[in-house]
């Protein structure tokens, strides 16, 4: 029967009896689990397919993006929380609104979803005042009292030094009703930055004789017994002395590092880099000379530019003026002793002054320096326009808008080689310039400032290569590779620029490791990377990381994803898949504000992409628990030409003791820094006690902000806080006032071509211009920061301007309005006041 059913099958049609018959053999044999010897070559037949629990790993392909996926270790549930269990924490979260009533506040639903959450990976979508900060405290709460989280296992990141402080208190406040409080020392040891928690794992295993770049002081020694980590058994826990080396303290107070911020020490090491390469390198030096000719240029502005476009609107009227206007900005100039200036020289007659052309009409120039064939032109700036209020019988402002109006007509429209100069530094920058272009051809590198297109600030030529180089880092991209970027034209400044990166920062390594010192984008590279510091750590080495509680994680940035994919990736792997690592991150895409210095909400968006096993669905914290209605609605009208968003996002319901205030978010477009400081001292006169006023500004440099600082010396800060809209990240107050327009002008090729290579550019933001507009999208989320930071009353006083984000909002609705200085002044004295305030 069965050699019937074989002869029938059409695979042996055709064979001879012979073949039939060893065919029929062969089956027979192997039916017996034997073989027969042939001779004949073996028919290459399929691989079997194996078990999954035993098939070999395949390798896999190179991946590109900046930030490797995980595949596994998220997946699932970590934690198995009982009824039981819920109803006896809910005893330690639920309490008396007030001592008698009767009425029992606590988290909401959302917010107990999260306290309670078993996943292995969640992430949190948390609107402004949404409660998140107090959430996360009672699952850290909730871990260490009911599912056996020792204090060395879990681990709370914040952002900045302001937030880490008010959740530490938090923290230490609401454990008192858990049983098992926190001292304040255990507190400041679970409550870190990034960098502190990557220096104690980096200290633990090796490093301990090498220095911290971002330590390198005047007064402090570059290696101390501070330094050295205490480290306990997982089960014990350490005194309080223990818990926080001094220098993982002075690691949650690592921000990013401006020019001022600079030591000595610090400055003299990246000095040194640019000088040695300059010495060695014929390559660096060629590269840096063409850098020195394209500093004299002021950076052009792009025709699409809606400053270009307003300035070409006023063409005819700034051409009529220009002879007049440049006559009388000379004048002043000359009058403070700053002009005529040597190197370049003066243009008197009328027919070589006018030796600017646009669209046939010719514009003043004050000089010309014939080495570099560049004319240069003497603008109105903050320091000098109050002056000139006799001028042509306009205010000091308009007569500084007339000369911005010159400076981006000519900066875009103008052919020839123009350096505008704006203020007293710029002035003395180009004196730098003209003495380094003067001298012969030698080893010695030039020391001159630089503003490197689409950047706003003029800084040394090292400095500037090393700030960018640490963007790029951040981007986890390495520096040294910038000389390959996309999207660079040939021969252009930025081309130049990002060979002169790739340079220096190789002499910059080299540098470092000659002095055996790290930099903190170094240690975290170090800590993601197998092949490196992570590669030495067992399991017990990487337990602090097991859980984490990440706030702000729409601020997180490509190198720091990696840090934390790559710990608790090889702490699961290591421990032969017996410790679970946990993240609940907590973010709000609308509130992503430092893509400036390499953080991205794509992250945060695309969460399950990066935590392989996270649900695709954010959890929602949408209810706002601090703002009015009002406020809540003007913030949101911030971000209506938000090009990237997150999905099905909800929006904020206010649900504050405030939430029914009808007073509007004020915007006030005429005022004096005095007319603030009124204000401002009507709040503080009125608000009640344990109410506080923010002043927040963009720069912190802010002309107004430092008349109102100047006005309230000694004031606490537990009643008025003056700080940047950045650092008041995570905070609140009764009342906020906000100064000057939020916007982005202008294109950086430059980073626009580093988020390319990091591969962050977007579908929403395209590609060529992916970090331009990503940028634009910020301009309208701080202005959605700044605002709902306030929970009872905003004032915003602003110029308006071309794409800003105070330009854009409604300038009369039912919760924001335009209003006058007067108008505001008396809101003010009625809102905190507590008077009743009638609906606009």
């Amino acid at each position: 029967m069965a050699a019937t059913s074989i002869a029938r099958s059409p695979v042996l049609r055709g064979l001879s009896m012979t073949q039939w018959f060893l065919q029929l053999w062969d089956s027979f044999l192997a039916f017996l689990g034997l073989a027969r010897a042939s001779k004949r070559k073996a028919v290459p037949q399929r691989p079997v397919q194996q078990p999954p629990a035993v098939r070999p790993q395949q390798p896999k392909p190179t991946v590109t993006s900046p930030v490797a996926t995980i595949k596994e270790v998220y997946a699932g549930d970590a934690f198995d929380i009982k009824p039981s269990t819920q109803r006896n924490a809910r005893e330690h979260m639920y309490r008396e609104k007030k001592p008698g009533s009767g009425e029992r506040i606590g988290p909401t639903d959302n917010q107990l979803k999260l306290i309670f959450s078993t996943r292995a990976a969640l992430p949190v979508l948390a609107g402004a005042g949404s409660g998140k900060s107090t959430s996360l405290v009672n699952r850290f709460l909730l871990a260490t009292n009911y599912l056996n989280v020792h204090l060395r296992h879990i681990t709370v990141f914040t952002f900045t030094r302001k937030s880490r402080r008010d959740f530490i208190e938090k923290l230490v406040e609401e454990s008192q009703f858990w049983p098992t409080p926190i001292t304040l020392k255990e507190a400041e040891a679970s409550v870190r930055t990034f960098h502190s928690k990557a220096l104690q794992l980096f200290r633990a295993k090796r490093g301990r004789d090498v220095a911290v770049f971002e330590f390198l002081k005047d007064d402090v020694p570059a290696v101390t017994k501070s330094a050295e980590v205490v480290t306990a058994p997982s089960d014990v826990t350490p005194s309080s002395d223990d818990l926080l080396s001094e220098e993982e303290n002075s690691a949650n107070n690592v921000d990013s590092l401006m020019p001022g911020d600079l030591s000595r020490p610090q400055l003299r090491l990246l000095h040194d880099a640019y000088t040695v390469r300059f010495s060695q390198s014929g390559t660096f030096r060629d590269v840096v000379k063409e850098l020195l000719k394209s500093s004299f240029l002021s950076p052009p502005i792009d025709k699409d530019d809606k400053d270009a476009i307003e300035a070409v609107r006023f063409e005819k009227n700034i051409l009529r003026r220009d002879e007049q206007f440049s006559a009388y900005v000379e004048a002043d100039w000359r009058q403070r002793g700053l002009w005529p200036l040597p190197g370049v020289r003066e243009l008197k007659l009328p027919a070589e002054r006018c030796a600017l052309t646009v669209d046939n009409g010719q514009y003043v120039a004050h000089g010309y320096i014939p080495s570099v064939d560049t004319y240069v032109v003497l603008g109105v700036h903050s320091e000098i326009r109050d002056t000139m209020n006799g001028f042509g019988r306009t205010t000091p402002v308009k007569n500084f808008l007339a000369s911005k109006n010159k400076q981006a007509l000519l900066l875009a429209q103008c052919e020839q080689k123009i350096r505008y100069v704006t203020d007293e530094e710029d002035l003395t920058a180009l004196k730098k310039q003209l003495h380094w272009a003067a001298l012969p051809e030698t080893n010695t590198a030039p020391k001159f400032k630089i503003r490197i297109p689409g950047e706003r600030k003029l800084v040394p030529v090292f400095y500037a290569l090393f700030t960018f180089g640490q963007f790029a880092e951040n981007l986890s991209v390495d520096p040294r590779s910038l000389d390959q970027l996309p999207l660079l034209g040939t021969d252009s400044v930025e081309e130049q620029f990002g060979r002169a990166c790739a340079e220096y920062y190789s002499s910059f390594y080299e540098a470092l490791e000659a002095r055996r010192v790290w930099t903190f984008n170094q240690i975290f590279r170090a800590l993601a990377d197998e092949r490196d510091v992570l590669g030495e750590m067992d399991a017990a080495d990487l337990s602090p990381v097991q859980h984490l509680l990440i706030d702000e994680f729409q601020d997180i940035s490509p190198a720091i994803v990696k840090f934390v994919t790559a710990a608790q990736t090889s702490l699961w792997k290591k421990s032969g898949h017996a410790i679970q690592p946990t993240l609940i991150a907590v973010g709000d895409d609308w509130q992503s504000i430092y893509g400036w210095r390499g953080s991205s909400p794509k992250f945060f968006m695309d969460f399950h992409k990066y935590f392989r096993g996270a649900p695709k669905q954010a959890l929602q914290l949408n209810q706002n628990f601090r703002s009015s209605a009002n406020i809540i609605r003007a913030a949101e009208d911030a971000l209506i030409d938000l090009r990237e968003r997150m999905e099905d996002k909800l929006r904020g319901v206010a649900e504050s003791q405030y939430k029914d205030l009808p007073t509007p978010v004020c915007q006030v477009t005429e005022f004096k820094s005095d007319d603030v400081v009124r204000v401002v001292r009507t709040l503080l006169r009125k608000k009640q006690n344990g109410e506080r006023v923010f002043v927040l500004s963009r720069a912190k440099l802010d002309a107004t902000a430092k008349a109102v600082r100047n006005a309230f010396r000694g004031v606490d800060e537990s009643d008025l806080l003056v700080t940047t809209l950045h650092q008041s990240k995570g905070l609140e107050a009764d009342y906020v006032v906000l100064l000057g327009e939020i916007r982005y002008v202008g294109r950086n090729v430059l980073r626009n071509s580093v988020y390319l290579k990091a591969e962050l550019a977007s579908s929403a933001h395209g590609r060529e211009r992916a970090y331009d507009l990503a940028q634009q999208d910020e301009a309208l989320r701080l202005a959605y920061v700044g605002i709902t930071r306030a929970k009872q009353f905003c004032i915003w006083f602003a110029e308006p301007k071309s794409e800003g984000v105070f330009e854009r909002l409604p300038r009369r609705s039912d919760y924001s309005t335009r209003a006058s200085v007067a108008d505001v002044a008396s809101l003010a004295e009625q809102v905190a006041s507590k008077e009743s305030v009638p609906a606009q």
